[in-house]
């Protein structure tokens, strides 16, 4: 395991000196001796919350590495190993992996025991990929991988815009740099962090806003909006109106696959560490310092997805806020009134 917990992306080598590549039709999974510097080759390593023993592996075309009962020959026991974007995440077993060290190299195990195999000999074995479990001493080595770590995996990547990581997404979970994930209290109100990535407050609908191509909003299981208010953090401190359009984020993509989610008004949501009441809080904020610059930056991860032709996929209709809770925009620029003192940072809360 300690060949996952220390990169972000991998290369894995067969015994055949062949790497494990994502073929471009999204599905197929194959060897190729050539592909090691090629992004094909680059796998995306996910930890999975509930069990720490095991990875999801995420290709270049952002499907995750699967074992399929499907077979690869009738009547052979290998059965085929796939890319695949599953509806949910946490429920589909076959996308985790449990890595077993072998000396220097590794096994991976599949949800039923089998392991992933490179397969050699004639067609249609040559450069297939398959899990299996080894049968044979002359096969033992089949089942065992180098593990390369990459740097700066996603560089190489194809460039996808932030709202790409949303478009298809029902459900999703947002993760900090302090790994933990952005949680909705039971108080229905506040907006905390949560190591607890599987609990149901860790999870937030994401809605479109009609007329716009590049904002969202963000609802919790209690059916309140992830909101920018105007109340500041720490009392004292003059803080901003909350606006309507405060319910309405902003996702700016990252080197490194990461994104910034912004107001309408220039903030971005922040992920704060320290000593309390800084630490597990979550505010929005203009970064001024570089040692808190990583506080903005958030991991994406999908738990659901939208099924073609569903409602759930139209725009959200616009949101109405009662009068009570509205102000008139105040005509000023996004940084005016801020002061860089820590009470000047302002809740994000659930409205």
């Amino acid at each position: 395991m300690e060949f996952f917990t220390k990169t972000k992306a991998v290369r894995l080598k067969s015994h055949l000196n062949k790497y494990l590549v994502a073929e471009d039709d999204q599905i197929s999974i194959r060897q190729s001796r050539r592909g090691g510097a090629a992004r094909k080759a680059r796998w995306l390593v996910e930890l999975v919350d509930n069990n720490r023993g095991v990875v999801r592996l995420k290709s270049c075309n952002h499907r995750y590495l699967a074992a399929s009962n499907a077979p690869f020959l009738f009547g052979m026991t290998g059965r085929k190993v796939l890319q695949t974007l599953p509806g949910n995440l946490e429920k589909d077993p076959s996308i985790e992996w449990q890595p077993i060290r072998d000396g220097f190299q590794v096994k991976l195990i599949a949800f039923d025991g089998t392991m992933l195999r490179a397969n050699g000999g004639t067609p249609p074995w040559r450069n297939s990929v398959t899990h299996d479990r080894p049968h044979a001493a002359a096969t033992y080595d089949w089942v065992v991988w180098d593990v390369e770590a990459v740097e700066s995996p996603l560089i190489s990547f194809p460039r996808t815009t932030a709202m790409e990581l949303f478009l298809n997404a029902k459900i999703v979970r947002l993760k900090s740099c302090h790994d933990k994930y952005l949680t909705a209290d039971e108080d229905e109100e506040s907006v905390v962090q949560d190591r607890d990535g599987s609990s149901k407050a860790a999870k937030w609908t994401v809605e479109f806003v009609e007329n716009s191509d590049d904002i969202i909003r963000l609802r919790s299981c209690y059916g309140k909006y992830l909101t920018a208010s105007n109340q500041p953090f720490l009392l004292g401190m003059t803080g901003r109106k909350r606006l309507d359009s405060s319910v309405e984020w902003e996702p700016v993509r990252e080197r490194g696959g990461a994104i910034k989610l912004k107001t309408r008004y220039g903030h971005f949501m922040r992920a704060n560490g320290g000593v309390p009441p800084w630490r597990n809080s979550v505010t929005h904020d203009i970064p001024h310092r570089t040692a808190t610059k990583e506080w903005i930056l958030w991991e994406v991860h999908v738990v659901d997805i939208q099924v073609a032709n569903s409602p759930a996929g139209k725009p959200a209709p616009p949101l109405v806020v009662e009068k009570k809770d509205s102000f008139a925009p105040v005509m000023e620029s996004p940084a005016a009134g801020y002061s860089s003192k820590p009470g000047s940072f302002s809740f994000s809360r659930q409205q």
